[in-house]
């Protein structure tokens, strides 16, 4: 008996595909299709393999990958997003980055209030150094004028940073 080909009349089952084609390759369990590696539905009959645990659906052919796929396993397009805090590719369906394990949701707000703490922190050390600078030139005793003008720069950079 030769090979078959497979048309949709014909249905073979997993155990006579097996038997046909050869136990080599892994086929579908309802519809007897081939494995697709990288997606977690058959392609023909759109039934899950069996243990394969599904995750997002590609966005561009919109076939459902296996969970944790970085690309589609059907036409190959990315399926991951950059974290925004160190520029890690992780799988869509991740809840956080694989590299340095931040959460994805709320990633935004996070970022933006870390750049305000670091900006303010820096405001703070120019202040702190200013501060310091004022010290020595009272200290020297050569403020004459100058302890003015150093008084009105801290006081505009105290109300800089209280804004």
């Amino acid at each position: 008996m030769g090979v078959a080909a497979y048309t949709k009349k014909t249905r073979y089952t997993a155990p006579r595909m097996a038997r046909v084609y050869g136990a080599t390759e892994q086929r579908c369990g309802h519809c007897g299709a081939p494995i697709v590696p990288g997606l977690a539905c058959c392609n023909y009959c759109r039934r899950p393999y069996t243990g394969a645990k599904p995750g997002p659906k590609c966005p561009g052919c919109g076939a459902v990958s296996v969970a944790g796929a970085m690309a589609c396993g059907r036409c190959r397009s990315p399926m991951a997003r950059t974290c925004l805090f160190c520029g890690a590719a992780s799988p869509l369906d991740a809840a956080g980055c694989r590299h340095c394990h931040e959460a994805f949701a709320g990633a935004e707000q996070r970022k933006q209030q870390r750049a305000e703490a670091a900006k303010q922190h820096q405001y703070m050390q120019l202040a702190n150094t200013g501060i310091q600078a004022a010290g020595v030139v009272i200290a020297s005793g050569a403020a004459g004028g100058l302890l003015d003008s150093v008084g009105d720069l801290l006081g505009s950079v105290f109300d800089s940073v209280g804004d």
